[in-house]
C-alpha cells in the first residue's frame, strides 16, 4: 500500500502532543432499554483475541503520531462484556499511559467493581441523567434516578471521577437548567449535554428531537446562566455542542478565527478520533450511522486516513449555511443531528438560529 505523502500528525492550535480518542462500544448488553438509545440491535460481539489485536493496533498509532491516546469503553453496559476485565487489564499493561474512561450504567456498578476499575487506574465513569426524576424514569425504569445519584457518590468516594451527560429533547428541554443544581449539590466533576439524535431505538422520538433554532438557543442562554451561577464550584462545566461556540461568539465570548487552515472547535467529526462498535465496525461518530471501515481486518491508521467516506466528511466547505460562515472553523452545527433529520451530512443544523 502506498505510503501518504504528506505527515500524519494531527494538527493542533493549543498541544504539542494532540490526543486521539476511541469510543469503544464493547457489547449492545444492557440492564435498561432506553428510548432514545441509538441502538436497535444485537449483533454478536468480539472475541478476546480481536479486542486485543485492536488495543494493540491503538499503542502502535498513538507511537507512530506521537500523540497522547485515550478509549473510552461502552456499549450497551461495557460490564456486560464477557471479556470486559481482562481487556481492561490487557490495556492497561499494553499501553500504561493511555486515558481511559468508560461511559455506563449504575445497576452493575459495586464497591468491589469499583475497587477492580481503580487498580487499573480508569480515570473517570460516565452516566446519563436526562431530566429531573420522573423524566428520567420515563426514558428508563423507575429508581434509575436515585440509583445513578448514589453509584455516582460511590464511585467519587472511592476516588474515581464523575461524568454526567445528559441528552436534551423536547421532553426534557426545560428541565435540564434546574437539573444543574442536581449535578452541583451531589459534586459531580464534569457534566454536558447532547441533543437527540433520532436513529435506533430513538427514530420513534423524532418529533421529540425537532427543537425550533430560537429555542434551542434560550435554552443555551438558560444554561449559561446556570453555567455562571456555579462558576467556581467543584463541577467543570463542559460545551461540547459545537452551537455553544455561535453562541458564545454572538455574546462576545470568543473571537473570531482568522488567518488559518485549522479546524479549531465544534464538530470535530475526521479529527481527533473513532467509534468502534461491537462488531467491529467502526464509525466516525456513534451518533452517525455512516461506515468507514471494520477492526481488526483493517487498521485504525488505515480507516482514518484513507477512507473515502471519511475523506468525503472532511470537506467542511460543503456544509449547506456553514460554507460561507465567519465561524466555520469553529462550529460546524452537528453533523448527525442534520444528517438524521434531513438524511444529508452536509444539510445546515436543523437548530442553527443564524439567518
Amino acid at each position: 500500500m502506498e505510503e501518504l505523502k504528506t505527515p500524519e500528525r494531527i494538527e493542533s492550535f493549543s498541544k504539542k502532543r494532540p490526543t486521539f480518542t476511541l469510543q469503544w462500544h464493547l457489547t449492545n448488553a444492557c440492564p435498561n432499554n432506553c428510548k432514545h438509545c441509538y441502538n436497535d440491535r444485537h449483533n454478536q460481539p468480539l472475541s478476546l483475541i480481536d479486542t486485543k489485536k485492536i488495543v494493540d493496533d491503538f499503542g502502535y498509532l498513538l507511537k507512530r503520531w506521537n500523540c497522547n491516546g485515550g478509549i473510552y469503553f461502552t456499549g450497551g453496559d461495557p460490564l456486560l462484556y464477557p471479556n470486559f476485565y481482562d481487556l481492561l487489564k490487557y490495556t492497561r499493561s499494553q499501553i500504561p499511559e493511555v486515558m481511559i474512561g468508560i461511559l455506563g450504567n449504575p445497576e452493575l456498578l459495586t464497591e468491589e467493581t469499583i475497587e477492580v476499575l481503580k487498580e487499573q487506574d480508569v480515570h473517570s465513569y460516565q452516566m446519563s441523567i436526562d431530566g429531573l426524576e420522573k423524566t428520567h424514569d420515563y426514558f428508563r425504569h423507575p429508581g434509575s434516578f436515585k440509583n445513578t445519584l448514589e453509584k455516582l457518590n460511590l464511585l467519587r468516594e472511592m476516588g474515581i471521577k464523575t461524568m454526567v451527560m445528559s441528552t436534551v429533547s423536547r421532553v426534557n428541554i426545560k428541565e435540564l437548567p434546574e437539573l444543574i443544581n442536581v449535578i452541583v449539590e451531589n459534586k459531580i466533576d464534569f457534566f454536558d449535554f447532547r441533543r437527540l439524535v433520532p436513529i435506533g431505538r430513538g427514530k420513534r422520538l423524532e418529533r421529540e428531537s425537532i427543537i425550533s433554532p430560537r429555542e434551542y438557543r434560550n435554552f443555551l442562554q438558560e444554561m449559561d446562566k446556570m453555567y455562571e451561577k456555579y462558576r467556581g464550584e467543584k463541577t467543570l462545566f463542559e460545551t461540547g455542542d459545537p452551537l455553544w461556540r455561535l453562541f458564545y461568539f454572538e455574546e462576545g465570548k470568543i473571537q473570531r478565527v482568522k488567518n488559518s487552515n485549522l479546524v479549531w472547535s465544534g464538530c470535530m467529526i475526521g479529527c481527533d478520533g473513532v467509534t468502534i462498535l461491537e462488531n467491529g465496525i467502526v464509525l466516525a461518530c456513534r451518533r452517525l450511522p455512516i461506515l468507514i471501515g471494520k477492526v481488526p481486518a483493517q487498521k485504525i491508521r488505515d480507516i482514518f486516513v484513507r477512507s473515502p467516506s471519511l475523506n468525503e466528511m472532511r470537506k467542511i466547505e460543503k456544509i449547506k449555511k456553514c460554507q460561507d460562515c465567519e465561524l466555520l472553523l469553529q462550529c460546524r452545527g452537528c453533523r448527525a443531528v442534520a444528517n438524521a433529520l434531513k438524511n444529508d451530512y452536509f444539510a445546515e443544523d436543523p437548530q442553527c438560529w443564524r439567518n
